[in-house]
């Protein structure tokens, strides 16, 4: 039962140290039970801090040695963050007992269906911490997936621990396989083995175990965490007694929110659950090839997350806000703002009751941005003023402002697809021919904000906004981006706006200098993030490919692109034109401002990527 691996990196323990760490496996000592045996609290010497041992009993010595060995060789050659430790093992006298570190927390199944012994009988798991368990579990399966080439093949909220402070870490890894050193092999022919309720039917019934395996049961989890309910409920119709044709059904038919468990009722934003809702979808997929990776799972759960925790002082659909004055009325506009003569003269200071009635009593979406005073009224005012005459097919339009004391509103169309960084990290597919058209939508709205002597300054897919038929518009334009400068190529300080270390700013930033080139630097990552569909940094990438400009960049420019596209592509996009993308990221890449383009130029190369029907208002000459 020894081998190399396990005696070097976990302690094989003699059966008397275990005796006398749980008492002779006393009854009062089990903490939980199954088909394999018992579990049971142990402190190994008598001291903290407290270990799990798990005995598993059988009458034929030989049955189950085959998992507890692949269970030991599994956790002794890797470590995560995600995953449960195994401290130690024991195989005297024909035994098979593993000692792992104490989850004082049980598993998610006791919380989702308070089955512990010590349960109080309520779950009490707000929908934030479901998400984050969520995300910690499938960060310990994609390192398992990527780092590993290790399939779990047993995925199940009984098999996810919570440690002390909640943190999810995977455990059991007795049915696990290994896809071997070949890093092109996807699947084992196996016999079947898991559990009912979480079985892949492609995997039931052709013997091809795949990550993609993983990948449904971990959706089913989804399913169980969002409605409360256990994968299978004998107990229940007919037409409920499996939980996942049941709750597919009712995503089918738009009525996904009947899933929602009721004491999580009114708790999940409506943004929120859409993700979710997708991620589910994608992770249950007939086919398996298009379910989602578990990195690209991970990735949108994360999303999913940020979409819950986000503060109404981002963009968001509108909310009234009864902004009130010291006297208790509805507050007084400030003066507003003519345009130009020739610009129709149009107000656009407005109060709060005419925010109510300019959406007819918000049967009319729009979109709100609350800002933190930064500037005098006076200030604000004048520098709005540029943002007033900013209209353009491809940049977001500002409808109207208020100013009340201390609180600077400003009020933009809605877009009802959401940003570019919702669609691409979250669920939603793009054909190649989609991202060409955004891109290009994009290039046109930066290169006339540029013409109209302004840097936004904060170019990335999340302030990119996606309207019908792909029209792709530039939000969070700031009433600070106006320049005085009259040069074409020009730079600033900007003490008070020290660009924050971000995977969208090029390397002049972090001294505060500010150029039109840089607005280019954050366009071509935004092209790297439509030709790739990764995110600017991704923490759950193996080491290496967090960064995506440091990971992406060396295969641009070279014949290798193609192992870089998104692989939700599937292959179904023009080579040519996707090399020819690379090409112009590189060159908007570059770490020397000068030798960037401009992003006139950098537009009439993305607009001979359209197709005919898409190809109009194209910029002619480069300057």
């Amino acid at each position: 039962m020894k081998s190399a691996t396990s005696e070097n990196l976990c302690r094989r323990f003699s059966l008397a140290e275990l005796n006398l760490a749980t008492k002779d496996f006393s009854e009062e000592r089990v903490i939980g039970k199954g088909g394999f045996g018992r579990v049971y609290k142990g402190f190994i010497s008598n001291r903290p801090p407290a270990v799990a041992i798990k005995r598993r009993l059988s009458s034929d010595p030989t049955q189950g040695q085959a998992e507890f060995a692949a269970e030991i060789e599994t956790l002794s050659k890797f470590r995560h963050r995600n995953l449960v430790s195994l401290i130690g093992y024991c195989d005297e006298q024909g035994e098979m007992i593993l000692a792992y570190d104490y989850m004082s927390n049980g598993t998610l199944a006791d919380y989702l269906y308070n089955s512990s012994e010590n349960s109080d009988g309520v779950s009490t798991f707000s929908w934030n911490q479901r998400l984050k368990i969520c995300i910690g579990a499938g960060r310990g399966l994609d390192y398992l997936h990527s780092g590993c080439s290790i399939i779990h093949r047993d995925v199940k909220p009984t098999n996810i621990l919570l440690d002390k402070s909640f943190t999810a870490k995977v455990s059991d890894f007795g049915l696990a396989k290994h896809l071997g050193q070949n890093l092109l092999q996807s699947h084992v022919i196996t016999n079947v083995k898991g559990s009912f309720g979480y079985f892949d039917p492609s995997y039931f019934t052709t013997g091809r175990l795949t990550r993609a395996s993983d990948t449904y049961a971990f959706g089913i989890i989804l399913l169980e965490v969002l409605s409360g309910r256990r994968a299978v409920e004998e107990k229940l119709a007919e037409d409920e007694v499996c939980m996942s044709i049941w709750a597919q059904d009712k995503i089918r038919n738009g009525k996904a929110d009947q899933i929602v468990a009721s004491n999580l009722k009114g708790d999940i934003s409506e943004d929120c659950l859409k993700t979710f809702v997708g991620i589910v979808k994608r992770c249950l997929h007939s086919d398996p090839k298009k379910r989602l990776t578990m990195t690209r799972v991970v990735a949108q759960l994360e999303l999913a997350l940020e979409q819950q925790e986000r503060k109404r002082t981002t963009t968001q659909k509108l909310q009234f806000w009864p902004f009130q004055n010291r006297a208790g009325s509805t507050s007084k506009a400030v003066p507003s703002i003519e345009e130009d003569a020739d610009a129709n003269k149009k107000q656009i200071a407005v109060s709060a009751a005419d925010i109510l009635d300019m959406t007819h009593n918000f049967r009319q979406d729009v979109a709100i941005k609350r800002l933190n005073k930064k500037f005098l009224d006076s200030e604000f005012l004048a520098q709005i003023s540029a943002l007033i005459k900013m209209k353009h097919e491809n940049v977001v339009e500002l409808l109207a402002f208020c100013v009340d004391g201390d609180t600077q509103v400003l009020v933009y169309e809605y877009a009802p697809h959401g940003s570019l960084h919702d669609i691409l990290h979250g669920g939603q597919a793009l054909t190649w021919s989609q991202r060409i058209k955004i891109a290009v939508g994009v290039a046109r709205g930066l290169c006339y904000i540029h013409d109209h002597k302004l840097i936004h300054r904060n170019i990335k897919s999340s302030n990119v906004l996606v309207f019908e038929d792909e029209n792709a518009k530039i939000t969070d334009l700031h009433p600070s981006t106006q320049c005085s400068c009259k040069e074409s190529y020009f730079e600033e300080l900007h003490p008070y706006h020290l660009i924050s270390k971000s995977d969208y700013h090029p390397p002049e930033c972090i001294g505060g200098i500010v150029k039109r080139k840089s607005d280019v630097y954050s366009f071509g990552v935004v092209l790297l993030e439509l030709l790739t569909g990764r995110k600017p940094f991704d923490q759950t990438r193996s080491k290496g490919q967090e960064h995506l400009v440091l990971w992406a960049k060396p295969q641009l420019g070279s014949d290798k692109v193609h192992e870089i596209v998104d692989a939700e592509l599937e292959a179904d996009y023009s080579s040519t034109e996707a090399k020819r993308m690379a090409e112009i990221a590189d060159l908007c890449l570059d770490f020397q401002p000068g030798n960037r383009p401009n992003m006139k130029y950098v537009l009439k190369s993305l607009e001979r990527l359209l197709s005919p029907q898409d190809s109009e208002l194209k910029v002619t000459g480069i300057i």
